[in-house]
């Protein structure tokens, strides 16, 4: 990982709205910064981004700027999508970052089946993976929003 890298990867996110602490965790976790890595299922870059995409638009998939512009896109699409529909918080991008990882549809049939128990529901390496990419996102701000709530009813924790 240099410096150049992480520079481009964290104007890649904040371009795309996206946290850019998060999204370096993610390039760490798909790539560990290697920008000419190819998983066996073909998936290729910094961002491992598999190849459908590229079909799509037809650029090197092992250029940094436009391997991690793809990848913050493809991540903020997966958070926008669960914002769109009323997911808020640490939860909208654990379901994100699991989407991004697993995919859209396999996350939406775990969340279907298995209600707010989906993350339990991943295999064992992809909830690895996505508490680690998400990390310590949105725990500050549920707790300040529980701690506002106390407030409000009159309890705390103290």
């Amino acid at each position: 990982m240099t410096e150049s890298l992480v520079a481009l990867a964290i104007a890649a996110a904040t371009l795309m709205g996206q946290p850019p602490d998060v999204f370096c965790r993610l390039v760490g976790e798909e790539s560990n910064w290697d920008e000419k890595a190819v998983s066996p299922s073909g998936a290729k870059g910094l961002c491992q981004i598999m190849p459908e995409p590229w079909r799509w638009h037809p650029e090197d998939p092992f250029d940094p700027a436009t391997n991690l512009g793809k990848g913050a896109w493809i991540l903020a699409w997966n958070h926008n999508y669960r914002l769109e529909r009323g997911v808020t918080g640490r939860e909208a991008m654990l379901q994100a970052v699991a989407s991004y990882n697993l995919g859209h549809g396999k996350v939406n049939k775990l969340l279907r089946k298995h209600g707010d128990g989906w993350l339990k529901a991943l295999p064992e390496r992809v909830r690895q993976y996505v508490e680690a990419v998400v990390g310590d996102y949105g725990l500050v701000d549920e707790a300040a929003e529980g701690a506002a709530r106390g407030l409000e009813t009159g309890r705390t924790n103290g």
